[in-house]
């Protein structure tokens, strides 16, 4: 199925005090035509982490109440590559326009080493990625699946993003080849990359990386 991108409806995560964030992501999805664009709430916990699954729950509880598929960004995303349209699969449950070279690893340790399968020339499906920074939800029932996940891992007070990591190979997910978005800041490195990664390995490996 080809997907418009500006077409999407989108859910950025934002604390009340990074302004400069708000605008500045506000300004280049309006700039590209984003037409409708909403703002949740971001989470100030000690440790952080515990916040940072609080407000991703926020958002995919909000991407269950509107219909077809929903863009969740992270403020702290840069424009990278542009895109218009894009061909998804027609079984995907979610699919990622911001990749990562880091995976989650048998111990249950962040890696660098990512299971990604060529789905097409600028489609991959993603296997073990750690990343949520801008990601677009296709199918309610799997996002039911990771708010459950998410309060799981928020209890424990480590990454959301472990749970997605680590059931990935389970669902259906896939990411672009060239991000669309990229991580400001540490994650720009890891963030900026194109698929297959270098730290990639096969896939009939994917049991012995987790």
């Amino acid at each position: 199925m080809k997907i418009k991108i500006n077409e999407l409806t989108v859910l950025y995560i934002n604390l009340e005090k990074d302004k400069q964030r708000k605008r500045s992501l506000e300004l280049g999805l309006s700039q590209r035509g984003f037409k409708n664009v909403i703002r949740i709430d971001g989470v100030r916990t000690t440790p952080k982490v515990k916040g940072v699954a609080e407000a991703h729950i926020r958002a995919m509880e909000e991407v269950l109440k509107i219909p077809g598929p929903v863009l969740v960004l992270e403020d702290d995303v840069l424009f990278f590559e542009e895109y218009n349209e894009i061909e998804v699969p027609d079984d995907a449950d979610a699919f990622y326009l911001g990749i990562s070279n880091w995976g989650l690893g048998k111990d249950g340790r962040g890696v660098k080493k990512i299971c990604t399968e060529r789905h097409t020339e600028n489609v991959y499906r993603l296997f073990n990625m750690l990343s949520a920074h801008a990601i677009v939800y296709f199918n309610k029932d799997y996002v039911r699946f990771l708010i459950r996940g998410a309060k799981f891992f928020r209890s424990l007070a480590t990454n959301q993003d472990k749970g997605r990591a680590e059931t990935m190979k389970y669902w259906n997910v896939y990411g672009i080849r060239k991000p669309m978005f990229i991580q400001n800041g540490r994650y720009m490195e890891h963030t900026s990359i194109t698929l297959p990664s270098r730290h990639n390995v096969p896939r009939e490996n994917i049991f012995l990386v987790m």
